[in-house]
């Protein structure tokens, strides 16, 4: 062997050498911290949360988030098998379908000290809340308001801001409403009479619910009945859509879709209150990675992605007291998220409120006199007191 091929020879092997020591080095040396993933059980599309996700991962590089789908009718039944078998979310967008019993057995987690500064800032914490204790945080929200055909108010030499503007005053124009075409005024909801009625009648619940304020204020609703119709939800909005109908109390996904259409106005309902549904962001008592979850809840819930949350869930709006910038349908639902009331996800509200729309359908589909119907309503409440505190 010459000398040019042993200095070849001798090279590669000191080349392999320093391979394998790299190798041995690298082996040795400790590895990249290993990244806790916050499994999220939501209803919506996973793309939604794109943007937001790439903005918590960069800011809390530790963390990262896998988002899961489920259906929102398949959301009990998937929390049940998870409950049974402890493999659980760590964060879940919850409902009224599903809180009540998650509360009830306490199988939340506890989350009072952790969102105590945006008890001022968020509304619905009803939703998600026993005693003092908060086991939850609002999210979004879904006010209701009333959608009304202006042309038929038009025809019919009615201001629709005057009519609209308390329940006694649309009672009173609706008979006029009605000649317009011979076609319903409003639409009851038969799958929702409690939120139908609870406008008109709500007040402070020292009011009990046989006085001469609420008889008269069912009394106009029984009125306006009389001119309008009851049917599904689903279907008043077909109805509605169709021509064949005046007026709805509907949610932000209908209003939406239709308010651009030229003869459709918007307005808010009449009374103290408007029904409201509420989802909540929670996390399990035995939940893995319980911190976690509630950053990345608080960087959802956060100032900084309100205005694109209204954007990416145009079904709903975010459930801030101070509601975010914004135009339309949209910014007008969002106005009445500080007036909404969301039913507190409890047995004794359960019960009160199933009193309540057998009273309200009493009176609105059976013919049942409204003093008489109320009247028997107050006394289950009082009888239902010693039972639920």
């Amino acid at each position: 062997m010459n000398l040019r091929t042993g200095l070849r020879a001798a090279g590669a092997v000191l080349a392999a050498c320093a391979t394998v020591c790299v190798a041995v080095l690298a082996g040795c040396a400790p590895g990249a911290p290993k990244r806790t993933t916050v499994e999220f059980w939501q209803p919506f599309e996973a793309s939604r949360y794109d943007s937001v996700i790439a903005r918590f991962e960069r800011a809390n590089p530790a963390l990262t988030v896998h988002v899961r789908t489920i259906e929102a009718g398949a959301m009990r039944d998937s929390i049940a098998a998870a409950l049974a078998s402890g493999a659980l979310p760590d964060l879940c967008v919850l409902d009224s379908t599903t809180l009540p019993a998650l509360l009830e057995h306490g199988d939340l987690s506890d989350w009072s000290a952790g969102v105590a500064d945006l008890r001022d800032s968020l509304v619905g914490w009803e939703s998600c809340s026993v005693g003092d204790a908060l086991y939850g945080m609002p999210w979004l929200a879904a006010p209701r308001l009333l959608v009304y055909d202006h042309d038929r108010f038009v025809r019919a030499g009615l201001d629709p801001a005057e009519v609209l503007s308390g329940w006694e005053a649309f009672s009173r124009a609706s008979a006029k409403l009605r000649r317009v075409g011979g076609m319903p005024v409003m639409g009851f909801a038969r799958d929702g009479l409690f939120a139908a009625c609870l406008p008109a009648l709500a007040a402070d619940d020292s009011v009990r619910w046989d006085d001469d304020e609420r008889v008269l204020a069912l009394e106009a609703m029984v009125r306006l009945r009389a001119q309008g119709m009851v049917g599904t939800q689903d279907s008043l909005e077909r109805a509605f859509e169709s021509g064949t109908l005046a007026v709805i109390a509907a949610g932000p996904a209908f209003a939406r879709r239709i308010a651009g259409r030229p003869h459709v106005g918007i307005a808010p309902l009449p009374g103290l209150v408007t029904p409201a549904t509420c989802l909540v962001l929670a996390s399990f008592a035995r939940s893995r990675h319980k911190e976690a979850a509630l950053r990345f809840a608080r960087a959802l819930d956060s100032d900084s992605e309100a205005v694109e949350l209204a954007d990416r869930f145009p079904d709903w709006v975010p459930a801030r007291r101070v509601a975010p910038a914004g135009t339309g349908a949209g910014a007008l639902f969002a106005s009445q998220v500080p007036r909404a009331w969301f039913a507190p996800a409890t047995a004794a509200e359960a019960a009160r409120r199933a009193v309540l729309e057998a009273a309200f359908a009493a009176s609105l589909l059976q013919g049942t006199g409204v003093r008489a119907s109320l009247a028997a309503a107050q006394a289950s409440l009082d009888s239902l007191a010693g039972v639920h505190p």
